[in-house]
Parts: C-alpha cells; structure tokens; sequence
C-alpha cells in the first residue's frame, strides 16, 4: 500500500511538473532554434512511444521485465546527455536546459517504475504523458525560433 502511494506521488509530481513547464514561457533569447536538437527531441518522442507500446503489449510476461530493457534506457540517457552538452553550448538557452533536465527525470522515473515492476496500465501512460509533454513543449518552443527568426 505504502508503495502504491509513493508511485502516486510521483507520478503526480511528474505530472505537475511537466504542467509547469509547459505552461511557463520565458522570454527566450533570439536565434534560439537549433534543427539538431529538434530533430533529436523527434526521436526521443518516437522512441519513447515506441518503447511504451512495447511494454504495453508485454505486460505481466517475463518481456516486460526491466533486464530485457535496461539498453533502451542506457541509450536514451546517453542521448539525452549529448542534447544537454549542445544546449549548454548556445548562449542564453537555459530554457532548454529546463526542459532537458525534466526530460531526463521523467526517463529516470519511468526507469525506475519499470526496474520496480509495472502493474498496470495506468503508470505507464501517466509516465508517457509526462515525457510527450515535455518534449511537446520544447518542439513548441523550438518552432517558435525558427519562425521568429524568418
């Protein structure tokens, strides 16, 4: 029971937390757009879905275990540190920089939800919900600076 609630939590506070970011806009610096790290934010989303609908079809089998999983993880959170080094490396981009640390921490409580084991459903999705919004919001935001800056 005590486990549950502490999941709750923390889906609730991933949840509030991309709800804050995406709804929060700072004034971000001009010449902000960079077609690398949106095409990249593109995949990580892709993946992500992709890797969800996998769980989702392997839940309650052995497949769904975190073992069988763990180089997904790995390889998300290696792409997620080279986005990272790239957006320290404009100026002004601490906008980004929010939204990839969020990013990475959604990935880490999905990691951790999955190591703990998925019981249903509903933890799944409130983690991909979590992780689609972040990455929606920096699209949004990098599609902003490619039109402003045309």
């Amino acid at each position: 029971m005590q486990q549950k609630l502490s999941r709750f939590k923390n889906i609730l506070l991933l949840y509030l937390l991309g709800l804050c970011l995406f709804s929060c806009d700072p004034v971000p610096s001009k010449n902000a757009y960079d077609e690398v790290t949106y095409q990249s934010i593109s995949k990580l989303q892709q993946q992500n879905t992709q890797f969800i609908a996998a769980i989702r079809e392997q839940l309650g089998t052995e497949k769904a275990k975190y073992a069988y999983h763990q180089a997904f993880y790995d390889t998300l959170r290696i792409k997620l540190i080279n986005l990272q080094i790239r957006a320290n490396a404009f100026d002004n981009n601490v906008h980004l920089q929010e939204h990839l640390r969020a990013l990475k921490q959604t990935l880490s409580s999905l990691e951790t939800q999955h190591k703990a084991g998925f019981t249903n459903q509903a933890s799944l999705d409130s983690t991909e919900q979590a992780f689609n919004r972040v990455c929606t919001a920096i699209s949004k935001w990098q599609l902003q600076h490619k039109y402003d800056k045309q």
